[in-house]
């Protein structure tokens, strides 16, 4: 058996994890700890509503003292478990352009971004949008994957594109503009993301800066490549988020 992503809890040490049991039958599924009662719970399709075993991605949000949701990226769609019910999103009830979701990830307002096959998905509970090759040309055609928030909703994701299979593409995010992220200091030597469909190989760098009172979120981010090598992409301007700006389509 294994674990791809793990997810907890330090408010009420729970625990969260999508397990794999690498048996026949499977018994694959979300694999939740109650640190209240001690006990382990594994939902799967067959005793829950959760919308697959295939889970790729969590997410703990917490909406009021001791409240939490636990958002779940499968590849049937999003769902979002509140410790009894789970509540699903596809296609057909919402903004998604597809139910093959690769990542899922919370910005500082606690708005959701969502990688799937057919783009990057921004959601505010009220307004859904969407990007991807069809919207924005400058982005690849591919699975997004491994969204990571750095601060002031600046958003970085990779996108692993079929023309280039293995040859992942590193990728930021303003709030307005798209930036592809392909060298190292030489100017010629390819970054390469590590590839990764489940969670997260990259990190927020966990500093920030306080000048005249202001708080300031540089665009750091921390990863690893196909290499194995540790990577720090130093992105140093800071940006101060405002009222919300998004161009994709609602």
């Amino acid at each position: 058996s294994s674990i791809r992503v793990i997810e907890t809890n330090p408010k009420t040490s729970d625990i969260f994890a999508a397990f794999v049991s690498n048996t026949s039958p499977s018994y694959d599924g979300l694999l939740y700890y109650s640190g209240a009662s001690k006990d382990w719970y594994l939902y799967t399709t067959g005793n829950s509503n959760i919308p697959s075993d295939e889970i790729r991605d969590l997410r703990l949000e917490f909406y009021k003292l001791n409240h939490w949701y636990l958002w779940i990226a499968t590849d049937q769609g999003l769902s979002r478990f509140d410790g009894v019910n789970f509540k699903n999103y596809d296609t057909g009830n919402s903004g998604l352009p597809s139910n093959d979701l690769y990542s899922i990830e919370l910005d500082k307002l606690d708005h959701k971004w969502i990688g799937t096959d057919n783009g990057l998905v921004y959601w505010d509970e009220e307004r859904w949008a969407v990007w991807n090759n069809a919207t924005n040309p400058e982005l690849s055609v591919g699975r997004f994957t491994n969204i990571v928030e750095t601060g002031n909703t600046n958003i970085w994701f990779v996108i692993d594109a079929p023309a280039s299979p293995g040859d992942n593409e590193l990728y930021f995010f303003d709030g307005f503009n798209f930036t592809k992220v392909l060298y190292r200091n030489d100017g010629t030597s390819l970054i390469r993301p590590c590839p990764n469909f489940y969670g997260k190989s990259a990190l927020s760098a966990p500093w920030k800066t306080i000048k005249e009172g202001e708080t300031t979120y540089p665009r750091n981010l921390i990863l690893v490549t196909d290499q194995g090598e540790i990577c720090k992409i130093d992105y140093s301007v800071p940006h101060i988020h405002a009222t919300a700006k998004f161009s994709g389509t609602d």
